[in-house]
Parts: structure tokens; sequence; C-alpha cells
């Protein structure tokens, strides 16, 4: 009798722990971590922004591992915790139908991956660096919204320039050297100078910045 308990013992110690071991192969780490980039958040499958998440806040990695990752959408996952004293903050009690996950669900980084004739659509932090100091000062941030080829650039509340909130109201077009400028004449893209303090100034969609002057 005690034979047969020692050996259920130890039969359930070994299920226990490949139990354990298999859920933790094909769980997520939930490794914190903190955001180094200032991400855009958008809708499923939608061009536009619909807010922005700030570089510096620790977030925590969700992704599934292991088999469990097989059909996973979009792979890389961590989450934010948010914990109001509210219990009025979410309501639990809507139609599923109503909650369909592509319909509801945000995804990071949608406007940067939405182009248009390879310009970037949405709402963005981008930085103005001032050429006529060659980098002697500490650029200034800019917000940018951008539909189709138009673009707006406004100051920040970390900006202090003169001149009005609008630093620039135009367009974005191709310079015939294959840079990006902005202008609001569209011959300019046959200009013979751009940037530095030409009022031609240079936008770099992967630097996310503006030459300015």
């Amino acid at each position: 009798m005690k034979k047969w308990i020692f050996r259920l013992s130890i039969l359930l110690n070994v299920f226990f722990i490949l139990a354990i071991s298999w859920n933790w192969i094909n769980s997520p780490s939930n490794e914190l971590g903190r955001l180094e980039k200032d991400i855009e958040i958008g809708y499923f499958q939608s061009g536009k922004s619909v807010f922005r998440i700030p570089k510096g806040l620790t977030v925590r990695n969700i992704s599934q591992r292991g088999l469990s990752a097989i059909g996973q959408f979009e792979n890389e996952r961590f989450s934010i915790l948010i914990t109001p004293d509210d219990a009025s903050l979410v309501n639990y009690d809507l139609p599923k139908d109503s909650l369909d996950t592509f319909g509801n669900s945000y995804s990071a980084g949608t406007p940067q991956n939405s182009l248009q004739d390879g310009i970037p659509q949405g709402n963005f932090i981008y930085e103005l660096y001032f050429a006529e100091f060659c980098g002697r000062i500490k650029n200034a941030e800019c917000k940018i919204e951008i539909d189709g080829n138009k673009i707006i650039v406004e100051q920040t509340e970390n900006t202090n320039l003169t001149g009005g909130n609008e630093i620039f109201s135009g367009l974005i077009l191709k310079h015939k050297s294959g840079k990006w400028i902005l202008t609001d004449n569209e011959n300019d893209v046959n200009a013979d100078e751009i940037g530095g303090c030409t009022e031609i100034p240079i936008i770099e969609f992967e630097k996310k910045q503006i030459e300015w002057c």
C-alpha cells in the first residue's frame, strides 16, 4: 500500500513539473521594459492615428511563445497597466457582436505603415534641426499632421519659437534630387538649392526630422 502511494506521489510530482514547464515554455515572458520610441496608435486596418504613447513608459511583454504563438496575430505585443479607481470606466455588459476584435482593437505603428505615394500618414512628433547653427543648439520639438501630401507643423508645449503656434502649413513634395521638401510652390521641386536656409525645408521621415532655418 505504501509503495503504491509512493509511486503515485512520484507520478503526480512528475506531472506537476511537466505542466509547469509546459506552461512556462508557451506563456508570455511578462518581462518588463521601457519604450524607447513614441508609438502612434490607430485602429486595426486604419491609416490614421488615434492617440500616441510616449517613450519612457514601462510596458510588459505579453507575446505568446512556443506552440501558443502559432497563429498569433501581431506577435510583438506588450501591455500597459491601467489602474484607475473608477468602476464605471469600462462597460463589460455590451453585446459581444459590438466588440468585434478587428473592429475595436488598436494596432501600434499603424500610421508609419500607412503610406500615400511614399509619405507617412497621420500625426507625429518630429524634431526641428536648425541648419544655421549646424547642430550647435538643441533640436526643437514639433508636432505634425500629414493628410495626403498636405502637412501642418505646429509647436508643442515643449517648444518656444516666435511667430505663433503654427510653424508651417503647405505641401510635401519630392524634389528632383529625391529628397522630400516642404513648400507651397510646386515649382520648388526643380529648385537648384534646398535645405539649409534656402526657405525650402527638407523633411526626413525615417529620422523624424525637419531641417529648418
